[in-house]
């Protein structure tokens, strides 16, 4: 069965109108069915997400894995720690030294929370077979005079960075920022040395602004700049 053009309207048209397509899902794939949050999720064999939005999202990344793209859940915390822990263990291009690093649970969901309870913040994650597997936040600046702007930050697990899923999260996000009209700009700030990430960046429009000269220092002789990007929205 091909429900990649499947649209709904409402959950509750779904569960009326659309039982046997759900339990096509259940029975068949590992989608599960939310009528709180408003969707209904297939990973694994699909790779597919239907929401009150109308939006079907398809993506197919490397081993041939399917990955969904969502909003983020508070019971999701443990998993984006993992994925923060992950990075900042690293040490390459994350500000923190693991020593640093000491969030419990509890701390992540309400930092969840708070995105989740502004209308000017939002956060997604990529999600291939029920595991979380990379994030985005957008927060925005609480001065009223900055609080048309805001700041991204991005993680993806080691094992699936260079598949796309950084540039599908990135698109999501800039999405919801071009229809939220109390959003005007996007920053964020990366490592000079994280040539990836700035020609993801560039490639989806941002533009450097200035950088901070030997922002972060590693040794007694390296030093790296910290890079301010930009892009209208």
């Amino acid at each position: 069965m091909d429900f990649s053009t499947f649209h709904v309207s409402h959950v509750k048209d779904l569960l009326v109108i659309s039982t046997p397509i759900v339990n096509y899902f259940l029975e068949k794939g590992t989608g599960h069915l939310d009528a709180k949050k408003g969707f209904v999720e297939a990973c694994g064999e699909f790779g597919i997400a239907i929401n009150m939005n109308d939006e079907v999202e398809p993506l197919t990344v490397k081993k041939n894995e399917k990955a969904v793209l969502r909003t983020v859940h508070l019971d999701d915390a443990e998993e984006i720690l993992d994925i923060q822990r992950e990075v900042i263990e690293e040490s390459v291009y994350f500000i923190r030294v693991p020593e640093e690093f000491d969030k419990t649970i509890e701390q992540e969901q309400e930092w969840i929370e708070k995105i989740l309870g502004n209308e000017r913040d939002n956060m997604f994650v990529a999600e291939i077979g029920g595991t979380v597997v990379g994030w985005i936040v957008f927060r925005s600046q609480e001065r009223r005079r900055m609080s048309h702007t805001g700041s991204i930050a991005l993680q993806i697990k080691k094992n699936y960075r260079g598949s796309g899923l950084g540039k599908q999260l990135l698109q999501e996000m800039l999405a919801w920022a071009e229809q939220n009209p109390l959003i005007e700009k996007v920053c964020l700030g990366t490592f000079s040395t994280n040539h990836r990430a700035i020609a993801l960046y560039e490639s989806m429009g941002f533009v450097e602004e200035g950088r901070k000269v030997k922002e972060f220092k590693f040794s007694d002789n390296e030093y790296v700049d910290d890079v301010l990007m930009y892009k209208l929205v």
